[in-house]
């Protein structure tokens, strides 16, 4: 007997908790107490069900963004076909752009109810709901990730009712158990093409590039980045070692005509770093890799790559201890325990900068368009 959609996204989510629980065991108490059914959680499961009852959509408004994240693939889109997956904090920039906002509160409320209290009745009546507010036209859902109850439940409604999930992917894998995005939705949007050996094979695929465009810059700085992990959490011990690497790194680098700032990962907590580091990067993504072209360092992270891509060099450490998929090319590679020599390797990168110009990709609208056309055309023969 084939499973209702209410039984696929609760399966799925058990399925998160699962790996959560053998593969993040340190995450486990903030994972309880985010997704705990309280008296409160079941107020709001049914506040959702009385929500999307009212709730109708525009036949106009046809591509759904999970919360603003990819800002800059929506501005390739017109404004009044765009709808926005999120809660109260994005009412604002909805009304200053003119989107329309789904508050997605009551969906996680009613997911957790489901999983954690067997009580599924929110969780089925907002699936319906759901299915009458959107109206009849093929609606695209473009989800960052399709592991926690929004991604969940927006990715299996759209497979069930012949809309289309689409997840643009917010990073490269590194570490294969841990990497989970994009197991549900039909179509995937990855930083390179490599990347869909470890995915679902049912899948669709498309190589986007990063989901951002960037101010280049011809010069070459004596800026030095090293780029945080964000496992402090997750795994303890990598992390301690990986701060460690990085203060060798810097202290190396001291009093030299090099500019070493830590930029941490979203994920980490000021006071396990700030202690360890004088000259801190907390700008965005497009900021930090803006202008002049830097030297960035780091274990396998999707910076590293999207420096590479703008133009800038990247030297990936190399920890003995822990296997990461490798996911590009760097300018160079070092064992993270032996980087005393490592100035060298940055004087020879700082000096082939200077001899190439930056590279230059396509602007993201003319890396985005012709994959959205493509979705559609092949979509709208199904």
């Amino acid at each position: 007997m084939k499973e209702q959609a209410h039984e696929r996204i609760v399966n799925k989510f058990n399925q998160l908790i699962d790996i959560f629980t053998n593969e993040r065991p340190n995450t486990v108490f903030e994972m309880n107490r985010a997704w705990s059914a309280t008296y409160l959680t079941y107020i709001k499961a049914y506040f959702g069900v009385i929500y999307l009852y009212f709730l109708r959509i525009e036949d106009s408004r046809k591509y759904f963004f999970q919360t603003f994240r990819n800002k800059e693939v929506i501005d390739c889109l017109n404004q009044e076909e765009i709808v926005i997956l999120g809660n109260r904090q994005h009412l604002a920039a909805c009304r200053a752009s003119n989107f329309k906002l789904i508050w997605v509160g009551g969906i996680v409320a009613a997911i957790v109810i489901a999983t954690r209290g067997g009580h599924t009745l929110p969780l089925r009546l907002q699936l319906y709901l759901a299915k009458k507010s959107m109206g009849k036209p093929r609606k695209y859902f473009f989800l960052y990730e399709d592991t926690t109850p929004v991604g969940i439940f927006f990715a299996i409604f759209a497979n069930e009712h012949s809309h289309i999930s689409i997840c643009i992917q917010h990073g490269t894998p590194m570490i294969k158990e841990l990497w989970l995005d994009g197991l549900l939705c039909r179509y995937n949007l990855l930083y390179q093409l490599s990347m869909k050996e470890d995915m679902n094979p049912e899948s669709n695929y498309f190589e986007l590039g990063p989901p951002f465009d960037i101010i280049k810059g011809e010069d070459v700085s004596f800026m030095i980045i090293l780029v945080g992990t964000g496992y402090s959490v997750v795994k303890p011990s990598f992390y301690r070692r990986s701060l460690d690497c990085y203060q060798r790194i810097a202290n190396q680098l001291n009093n030299s005509v090099w500019k070493v700032i830590y930029r941490p990962h979203p994920c980490e907590r000021g006071f396990d770093y700030s202690s360890h580091f004088s000259n801190v990067d907390k700008s965005s993504k497009v900021t930090c890799l803006s202008g002049a072209r830097k030297l960035f360092i780091g274990y396998q992270s999707s910076l590293l790559f999207e420096a590479k891509t703008f133009g800038h060099s990247a030297i990936t450490l190399i920890d003995p201890d822990t296997y990461m998929i490798k996911s590009f090319t760097p300018n160079a590679e070092l064992d993270a325990s032996c980087v005393e020599n490592i100035e060298g390797v940055i004087v020879r990168l700082h000096s082939e900068m200077k001899k190439c110009p930056a590279r230059a990709i396509p602007p993201l609208k003319e890396r985005f368009m012709p994959i959205l056309r493509k979705i559609e055309s092949d979509t709208h023969r199904v």
